[in-house]
């Protein structure tokens, strides 16, 4: 009788450390759930914050010509902002009619040619 008693306690123990060994692995199993949905959570909240416009200043552009054993250096926006001028002003057009502005540089005639919207073309001092 005496080691069928201390057999049902010996059962009850193994019991008691398998119970507490499931609790445990629920335990580690849950956190381990809980991690993988903070990480979908942040990763989630990360890519709603890199969905914002970035906006860019405006860079100046140079543009270098080399003629004859020569450099010199172009200012395309001051020409372009010439052409706009011409076509503004002397040709009396409207801005919202100029489309694209195609610019030639030739050196050796020393001047800058110009094509606005594919038909007009004129021609500035380098």
């Amino acid at each position: 009788m005496i080691e069928k008693k201390v057999k049902d306690v010996a059962e009850k123990k193994d019991l008691e450390e398998t119970k507490t060994g499931a609790s445990k692995t629920k335990n580690i199993a849950k956190k381990s759930a809980s991690r993988t949905t903070q990480k979908k959570t942040a990763t989630k909240t990360t890519k709603k914050t890199t969905g914002k416009k970035t906006t860019t200043k405006k860079v100046p552009k140079s543009v270098f010509v080399e003629f004859d054993g020569a450099q010199s250096k172009i200012d395309v926006e001051h020409y372009e902002n010439k052409i706009k001028e011409i076509w503004l002003n002397d040709w009396n057009r409207l801005a919202k009619d100029l489309k694209q502005i195609d610019i030639y540089i030739k050196p050796e005639d020393g001047k800058v040619y110009f094509v606005v919207n594919g038909t007009e073309h004129g021609a500035i001092e380098l």
